[in-house]
């Protein structure tokens, strides 16, 4: 890891050399001779490769260069001569060891080079080790090239370094004579990628910078691989994936004998420097030499830090300086120089190190204000010596003794990077924060309140919108973070303008321009138009709605708007649903919504008429009969009560609120004429129902609930969840009351049933068609005390025009009608398999209510006499 000085004015590169020198060079008259023919590795234990490999014998981690064969022998290379000799490859021995360099240059086509399977991950990719900051440095790029055992690791790298020049001081007399023309190589230059266009170059020079012998190119262009590898590529600016993870390479590799560079006995001693110049298109992975060949001066420093405490002002950091003589030759006078500018050192000389000796010095250094307020203190320092030739030589320390990567004490963690993964939407209403720095860790917990610090993954969800401004980490010695901030934004609505109408079909009157989905929140703001749904059976389904004060939304007739969610409106906003209109729901919730509504209903009444009516909405304070209709009769209100003496009770003046389920009769207007018949329109105010509401009966007695919905609701599929109600019973007053005493007659309840409907016979009538209008209740005389429930699973769209209508539905049945003389009529009906499954199924048939005319009867549903 050392880096020497000179008494010279030259430029010098870092000293180490790369593990595996990926290059791509312009093949300038290389020589047969010095290809190296054959590799072989310690991947899996042993490897030999002569030639391009294929599937499943390719190397993809971490591996050392064992040996090579290069004209017709084989030499070793020092990393585990005992694992040759068990595979009995018989060898040369030798010893090389990567140049070490200590930083290099990149563009933007430089990348890492890294077996496919160092991350561990076989589908994807992960530079490993993770770079230091956001961007690397120099010191990383080049640590990536003297890894692995004596450097010698093929599977790192770098590919297209960035042109320039790299000095590598040998010394006086530091090459060895001998092995000058012994047909020993004495370097070795690697090529991992693909091959490029431009050579690099390769030359020895003496103190002054004149080139001693001669200088050389190497190419690869025309070199043979030896072997196939499997890489991932990744950015050097960045550590980013650069292309799909586990490509393939080949291995090339160049053995070179310093006799072939001009170097003899005659000039050796005038050799100061090896110099190495890029291409700007090399991949490297190592330039190794032959410790036999050149003896190398080098020094290597590891400075670590420890900080046992949170980082405060004047708080200790401990610190130890490894010096190690990582080169071939004694180095003397060794001293530590640091930039801190307070730190103390202990016993800052070592008098002399002998080749792979270690020494440690130790330090002390008070963290300052201005390292607080940067949250870290930057660990780099410089060891220098003197080598028997009385050069200097200097080495910037690293995290081991391979590379010169500086290493950072954080004090206080810094910020946390926290984002917004999730934002809400109409459909789920919460968001996700999620901490992607400091990524999860042995001792990190994250907290989005700054107070609690349970979380491990830096991930939270469920979270409602709204500024989240104190995210931090603490780290495992305690440490919180500064406080990072974020914004989950409420879910984004559809807004209505009514820019160009009222048409709720309109793109261009809502904002952003488009009719809404059903995944849209819907928002109808105060417009210079009020929306509304228009046409003829349309539906349109939203996720949720709001009506804001002051503006205004309107279903028309046979209609129907659907809301997945919730309903609100605002105190002076208005939402309409006009008769025969339908709003259905998804959500179960039976409090999601909030804020009336007005849903209206018509019927063609004369003054004694009466209509047994149910409520779609619940209101604060009560919605009651006087509300349905305040010119009504004070005393014709009436509600129903099987176990009452009469049970059809009356309301004086209509000041009973009307309950969800309930039904109730009420007579027309008193001002409505007693033969013509007019329309009455009730206004139904409040909040519209909604959910699972249950009505609990008599058993075995007549009972008048209603539909609680505003939308219709299957009268089958209440029949089928709730098997004790047997019939139903509506009232259609189709005849006008007779006689002095104001009897209505019994015959004007048509039924329905599973096994269909009949109609109110021998006053006619429409048949029902199994779908009970908004509004609307009727008579069962259910056979137990089981509560009555009504759920939206039993309510439908549309189908809410008209309550009677004819069922498509084929029913298999019988009917005998019977009248006496009084006009009392009486209906009977029997063979139906869905009657006998619904008899089965504990359910009596009964006949349908009448009046006192017929005693068999159990129910006496007559009205009060006309005024």
């Amino acid at each position: 890891m050392s880096l020497k000085t000179y008494p010279t004015n030259h430029q010098f590169l870092n000293k180490t050399i790369l593990l595996f020198l990926l290059i791509s060079f312009k093949s300038i008259g290389q020589t047969k001779s010095n290809n190296v023919t054959q590799i072989y590795t310690d991947w899996k234990g042993f490897w030999a490769s002569s030639g391009i490999t294929g599937l499943g014998n390719r190397p993809d981690t971490a591996n050392n260069l064992l040996a090579f064969a290069w004209n017709g022998k084989t030499y070793s290379t020092g990393v585990d001569d005992n694992v040759l000799t068990a595979n009995s490859v018989t060898f040369n021995t030798q010893k090389f060891r990567a140049l070490k360099i200590q930083t290099l240059g990149q563009t933007t086509s430089t990348y890492f080079l890294q077996g496919s399977m160092i991350d561990g991950l076989p589908t994807t990719a992960k530079l490993t080790p993770p770079l230091a900051g956001s961007v690397s440095t120099g010191a990383e790029l080049a640590s990536r090239l003297t890894d692995g055992v004596n450097g010698l690791s093929l599977g790192t790298g770098i590919a297209n370094i960035k042109s320039g020049t790299a000095e590598f001081k040998i010394g006086t007399n530091n090459i060895n004579v001998n092995g000058v023309n012994d047909d020993i190589p004495d370097l070795i230059v690697t090529q991992v990628a693909e091959t490029g266009s431009t050579a690099d170059t390769f030359k020895f020079i003496d103190a002054s910078g004149n080139t001693v012998g001669t200088e050389i190119s190497v190419a690869f262009g025309s070199v043979p691989a030896i072997g196939t590898y499997s890489l991932d590529l990744f950015r050097a600016d960045n550590g980013a994936v650069a292309f799909t993870p586990a490509e393939t390479r080949n291995i090339r590799m160049l053995g070179i004998e310093i006799g072939s560079m001009g170097i003899t006995s005659a000039n050796a001693s005038l050799v100061d420097r090896f110099v190495v110049t890029f291409s700007g298109s090399s991949d490297c992975a190592f330039i190794a030499f032959n410790t036999n060949s050149l003896k190398l001066a080098e020094l290597s420093l590891v400075k670590s830090a420890v900080l046992s405490s949170c980082g405060k002002v004047g708080t200790n950091i401990n610190y130890t300086f490894d010096v190690k003589n990582t080169g071939d030759v004694p180095i003397t006078d060794i001293s530590i120089s640091d930039p801190l500018p307070t730190l103390t050192l202990s016993g800052n000389h070592i008098a002399s190190l002998a080749p792979g000796a270690t020494a440690t010095i130790t330090g002390t250094y008070k963290i300052t204000a201005a390292d607080v307020a940067a949250g870290r203190v930057i660990n780099s320092a410089k060891v220098t010596g003197t080598d028997p030739s009385l050069n200097v030589i200097e080495d910037i320390s690293g995290t081991d003794y391979g590379n010169n990567i500086a290493t950072t004490t954080i004090l206080q963690p810094a910020a946390p990077t926290a984002s917004v993964t999730k934002q809400p939407t109409c459909g789920d209403l919460t968001g996700t924060i999620t901490i992607s720095s400091p990524a999860p860790a042995a001792g990190i917990t994250y907290s989005i309140d700054g107070t609690v610090f349970t979380n491990t993954t830096g991930v939270f969800t469920g979270l409602s919108a709204g500024a989240y401004n104190n995210i931090k980490v603490k780290n495992s010695s305690g440490c919180e973070s500064n406080a990072a901030s974020v914004t989950i934004n409420a879910a984004a609505a559809k807004v209505w303008n009514g820019s160009s109408s009222g048409n709720w079909n309109t793109a261009s009157n809502w904002t952003p321009s488009g009719v809404p989905v059903s995944t849209d929140c819907v928002q109808i703001s105060s417009a210079p138009n009020g929306a509304v749904i228009s046409g003829t059976n349309t539906e349109y389904i939203v996720h949720s709605l709001i009506v804001d004060n002051g503006a205004s939304l309107k279903v028309n007739s046979t209609n129907t708007l659907k809301v997945t969610n919730a309903v609100t409106v605002g105190a002076s906003g208005s939402l309409i649903f006009e008769d025969s209109s339908s709003l259905l729901q998804t959500t179960t919730s039976g409090s999601v919504n909030t804020g009336n509504i007005t849903y209206k209903r018509k019927t063609s009444v004369r003054r004694y008429d009466l209509t047994q009516w149910a409520s779609p909405v619940t209101a604060t304070p009560g919605f009651t009969l006087n509300n349905l209709s305040p010119l009504t009769l004070a005393d014709k209100y009436y509600s129903y009560d099987a176990s009452a003496a009469v049970p059809w009770v009356v309301n004086y003046g209509g000041t009973l609120p009307m309950a969800k389920g309930q039904g109730y009769s009420v007579r027309a207007p008193q001002t409505f004429d007693i033969v013509i018949p007019y329309v009455f329109e009730a206004e139904f105010k409040g909040v519209p129902n909604n959910g699972n509401i249950s009505v609990t009966p008599q058993a075995n007695k007549w009972t008048l609930i209603g539909n609680p919905y505003p939308s219709a609701v299957n009268a089958s599929k209440l029949i089928g969840d709730n098997l004790s109600l047997g019939s139903l019973y509506f009232w259609t007053h189709n005849t006008s009351p007779t006689g002095t005493g104001g009897t209505y007659s019994s015959s004007d309840y048509a039924v329905y049933n599973l096994s269909g409907g009949t109609i109110a016979a021998p006053s006619g009538g429409a048949r029902p068609s199994g779908y009970i209008g908004a509004g609307q209740s009727f008579f069962a005389k259910p056979n137990s005390a089981a509560a009555v429930v009504f759920t939206n699973e039993q309510r439908i769209d549309a189908n809410n025009t008209q309550f009677y209508k004819t069922d498509n539905a084929d029913k298999n049945r019988i009917w005998l009608n019977f009248t006496n003389t009084e006009g009392a009529f009486k209906q009977l009906f029997f063979f139906s398999d869905i009657l006998k499954e619904q008899q089965t199924a504990g359910t009596p048939i009964t006949t349908r209510p009448q009046s006192a005319v017929i005693r068999m009867l159990t129910f006496t549903p007559s009205a009060k006499a006309k005024n």
